[in-house]
């Protein structure tokens, strides 16, 4: 069981400040303008009382971070559509409040699924996918103002969409640039360290997977931006100093097991190695009940469930505000500690921001006042959030409660009323269901991921035995690998978050990332399977996957086995 924090390590967590790269501030202070001016153009072209809502579409420049040119448009396509059709399905329900949760579950649980099966590079997490459906079903109690709020949806993230291109318009290859860079850097650091040095240690595994990590969102970029559905290549001068530093980091790592491995020769132009794996395998990967995925997704409904049934329970009127408070508390697998601790932010945070939303009530805005007060919020929300969760949250409330309150009116004090006491209880609901699920839930992961993982290295093992290791089934195979290598450090380091006992598991990890990464720089090399003993290696596989799927195996023996394995590599 993970310690439970202080009271003074709480109000410590609570008033630190994360640092921030140098220069970061502009692109968060750009998203920020960006959903301001969504919110002011449409309270001037439909009124303040209708534009407000706009802020719901308007955080669509969340997404944008980090994305090349195409691929803002085809998300703002994806995301905005979802977006419109999730709070269109929120006003839907709203009058059958028997639907309202049942719906809203299903919301979250499809949303989260999805966003954690298909989204391979960074993004704001699939909070604004289900958030626009639970205040749909809020805004759908007032007549026609739902409806104006789903068009207020599609509105806001067209134009938030377009204005996200515009602004990289004149650099537009500036995202694949820095990923490019960021790559070979990462490349470069592992290795620099690696040359020269002796076994291999945590640091030096740390900058393996941080350069792996690197690569892979390179290519995901580039392939992401480069759609080849639509008869586009990904430039030269972008997959040759790509394919160098996944090269070099391969043979680097193949090297040191083998210094007499010959470098493959690529041919100048050949498809740049893919970086995503196939939709049918990332969504049979979704679909596993013992996947990230659907392990997040499954009690973030719950826990929004849970909410939504306790404020009904109490009478304490419509429930989107704590079912939106437990979901987003619990969108991300942080560990219980974490997300206990993510929990006091959100209601501390909201607190004082309740506290904004009663001191502009108390001054009787006209709707204009409380447009301006949005963008206010937006821009401090956006600023402030990489720095601190409960410091955002100042903003948020206001943010979103004060747009709800230009839409739909009524009296302030039983606005701040209901939210407070919702929050608490969004809160506390997101809080248990972290710790309940958080005692057998992530051993379970942890166990399950460990077979898929050693698939994977079999598959592209066999393909590199057969000489197919640079046709297409070789190419995907590789990013089926790596895929499961990056799952299977992810599924560890946040289990072991949630239960430090777990860490039993970190040799029988270590293991499979020191093997399967060695497959993967034989993939690179000419005569790698000439050095390795390919048959060997895939028998004793079988052999350890039969027995892990036949009975319980102990930690320290799996990893002795898979110790075993990579002898013959």
């Amino acid at each position: 069981m993970p310690d439970t924090p202080s009271l003074a390590a709480v109000i410590r967590d609570l008033c630190t400040l994360r640092p921030q790269e140098p220069g970061a501030w502009k692109g968060t202070l750009r998203t920020g303008i960006i959903s301001s001016v969504t919110v002011l153009a449409a309270s001037a072209l439909f009124g303040p009382t209708i534009g407000a809502m706009a802020l719901f579409g308007a955080m669509l420049a969340q997404w944008e971070v980090g994305r090349g040119l195409v691929a803002r448009v085809k998300t703002a396509l994806i995301v905005g559509a979802t977006m419109t059709a999730s709070m269109a399905l929120g006003v839907s329900v709203a009058h059958e409040r028997l639907w309202v949760i049942p719906v809203l579950m299903a919301v979250i649980w499809l949303t989260s699924a999805g966003y954690y099966s298909f989204v391979l590079t960074r993004g704001p997490g699939p909070l604004h996918l289900f958030y626009a459906a639970a205040i749909g079903s809020y805004f759908g109690m007032f007549g026609d103002i739902g409806w104006h709020g789903v068009e207020m949806t599609a509105f806001s993230t067209a134009m938030t969409g377009a204005m996200t291109w515009l602004v990289l318009l004149p650099d537009p290859r500036r995202p694949e640039r820095l990923a490019v860079r960021a790559a070979q850097e990462a490349a470069t650091a592992y290795t620099t360290a690696l040359s020269g040095a002796g076994p291999l240690t945590p640091e030096l595994r740390l900058l393996r997977h941080r350069a792996y990590f690197a690569i892979n969102r390179a290519w995901l970029l580039l392939q992401d931006t480069t759609p080849g559905v639509l008869g586009l290549k990904v430039p030269r001068r972008f997959v040759d100093p790509m394919l160098a530093a996944n090269r070099s980091v391969a043979l680097a790592t193949v090297h040191r097991r083998h210094p007499d491995a010959r470098p493959v020769d690529l041919d100048p132009a050949a498809d740049p190695m893919p970086g995503r794996p196939g939709a049918c395998y990332l969504i049979r990967h979704g679909a596993r009940l013992d996947s990230i995925p659907c392990f997040s997704a499954r009690r973030v409904a719950v826990a929004a469930g849970l909410a939504g049934a306790l404020t009904e329970g109490l009478g304490l009127g419509h429930p989107y505000w704590a079912i939106l408070t437990a979901a987003i508390v619990l969108h991300l697998w942080i560990g219980r500690i974490a997300t206990t601790l993510r929990a006091i932010h959100r209601a501390v945070g909201t607190v004082l921001g309740l506290c904004v939303v009663y001191a502009v009530g108390m001054t009787d805005p006209t709707p204009w006042v409380l447009v301006w007060a949005v963008v206010v919020s937006i821009v401090a929300m956006t600023m402030l959030l990489p720095f601190g969760y409960a410091l955002a949250m100042v903003f948020v409330t206001p943010m979103s409660l004060l747009s709800i309150d230009a839409a739909t009116g009524g009296p302030v004090m039983d606005l701040v009323r209901d939210r407070f006491v919702e929050t608490l209880i969004g809160a506390a609901a997101a809080v248990l269901v972290t710790w309940l699920t958080g005692v057998r839930e992530p051993a379970r992961l942890v166990r399950a991921q460990l077979p898929r993982s050693l698939a994977a290295i079999r598959r592209t093992l066999a393909l590199i035995g057969s000489g197919a290791a640079m046709t297409a089934p070789g190419r995907q195979a590789r990013a089926e690998l790596l895929f499961e290598l990056l799952q299977n450090n992810a599924v560890l380091s946040r289990s072991s978050q949630e239960d430090p006992a777990l860490s039993v598991w970190n040799e029988a990890e270590t293991e499979i990332s020191d093997t399967g990464y060695l497959v993967l720089g034989a993939f690179w090399t000419e005569n790698g399977a000439a050095l390795m003993d390919v048959p060997a290696a895939l028998r004793d596989i079988d052999a350890l996957l039969t027995d892990l799927a036949g009975r319980p195996m102990d930690p320290p023996g799996i990893a002795a086995r898979i110790a075993a394995i990579r002898e013959h590599l």
